[in-house]
């Protein structure tokens, strides 16, 4: 079974929870949605004044992590797999637009084959 190393280029998409306003920034992953949220002024510095009490009408707003990652050509019988060592926790996961899982627990490592659910090239990861 290969494993591909983990994509490097990662945008994050979201609404704003009180005024619809549409967001799609650069995501540091591993990371944390706030810490970009600040770098691009969305929200203000977290760690200032009482400033994380205004910022917890984020708290249910979902999160759409996108990126790509080069697929290689597999030999006849090889299959292919990702590991994610942490995702938040709750997160589905699709590949090419193809739901693949749910996952629901943050402190352990998932896998999963994405054997029948890629091909040679550029893929997209959600």
């Amino acid at each position: 079974m290969r494993t591909l190393p983990y994509p490097g280029t990662w945008r994050v998409a979201f609404t704003h929870p009180a005024d619809g306003k549409k967001f799609d920034i650069s995501a540091s992953v591993p990371g944390n949605v706030a810490v970009d949220m600040m770098r691009e002024n969305i929200i203000p510095d977290l760690y200032m004044g009482a400033n994380a009490l205004g910022a917890q009408e984020w708290e249910r707003t979902d999160f759409t992590y996108t990126s790509e990652f080069i697929a290689p050509e597999l030999a006849a019988g090889e299959r292919l797999e990702m590991v994610f060592e942490g995702i938040d926790t709750v997160a589905d996961i699709t590949i090419n637009g193809t739901a693949i899982t749910s996952v629901e627990n943050m402190f352990i490592p998932h896998a999963f084959d994405l054997t029948g659910n890629i091909h040679p090239g550029a893929n997209s990861l959600t």
